[in-house]
């Protein structure tokens, strides 16, 4: 972990980035190979390098038991006035992976890091799941003719082997989004409680200081934790943390919130074009 300047050779989506892919394995995604524009050879070798590291770190990932709801997304196409014109599904593509995988590998990292420091700062903490939601769960389930154990639910690859036991099924959608719904909400904590979803023992939000406060947090902690290792600095009061915890997780739960009603607005104004 160290200050570091990042300059980047080139600037590029990741309809781009999937294009380039899959023109190197003969794949597909509906992407043809113009998408991918002008990408040089030695951005191209560090994007196939990475694509290989991406599927090294998602097997790992399964085999800890990190959980993946995979849940398709709505997108809301607007025109230049705000109005929706088309209502698409967004496809989560190996170029998208290829980012989160990253990303969750440098919060892990910085969570370790800070951890053994001694710092105080903010977890992204993610607790095991109620056992009354999942039992109401389990029914709902057997009513489909699913067979849900919920009192192995503390193991996440037996939630893991459920998951992938829906694929391409007819409930696969809704059984996701009913179990998604039966876990906790991951939240914002100086006090550390692993993360259930991803099977990890220690997590934090790192990679978007710019755009959400608890990340910007953990990069003040770093200096600070640099800085005490020469002075002996002492400590914020676990208090502030606790109370700096819980109003960034609200802050958040009302931004998500508003999202979600921007989403349903905009569906519907798309829809009242269409009645009848």
């Amino acid at each position: 972990i160290a200050n570091t300047v990042i300059h980047s050779r080139m600037r590029l989506t990741y309809q781009q980035v999937q294009a380039y892919l899959d023109a190197q394995d003969g794949g597909g995604t509906g992407l043809e190979q113009s998408d991918a524009g002008e990408i040089t050879p030695e951005v191209g070798e560090a994007l196939i390098l990475l694509s290989e590291l991406t599927d090294i770190l998602i097997k790992r990932r399964e085999e800890r038991g990190s959980l993946d709801f995979k849940n398709p997304e709505a997108q809301v196409i607007l025109n230049e006035y705000g109005k929706p014109v088309n209502i698409i599904r967004r496809d989560r593509i190996k170029a998208h992976r290829m980012v989160e995988e990253a990303m969750l590998l440098a919060n892990t990292i910085t969570a370790k890091a800070l951890a053994s420091c001694g710092v105080p700062f903010l977890y992204r903490s993610h607790e095991k799941p109620d056992p009354l939601k999942l039992e109401a769960f389990a029914d709902v389930a057997k009513t489909l003719g699913y067979d849900f154990n919920y009192k192995q639910a503390n193991n996440q690859l037996y939630i893991q082997k459920f998951l992938n036991s829906l694929r391409e099924n007819v409930h696969e959608r809704m059984l996701n989004m009913l179990l998604l719904r039966s876990m906790k909400r991951a939240c914002y904590s100086p006090t550390n409680s692993g993360h259930y979803g991803l099977a990890l023992p220690v997590y934090t939000h790192f990679t978007s200081p710019i755009r959400r406060y608890p990340d910007l947090i953990v990069h003040r902690k770093l200096e600070d934790c640099n800085i005490r290792k020469n002075t002996g600095r002492e400590h914020h009061d676990m208090s502030y943390y606790k109370v700096l915890g819980k109003t960034l997780t609200q802050r958040e739960i009302i931004s998500d919130s508003a999202e979600r009603d921007s989403i349903k607005m905009k569906t519907a104004e798309f829809m009242k074009m269409h009645l009848g």
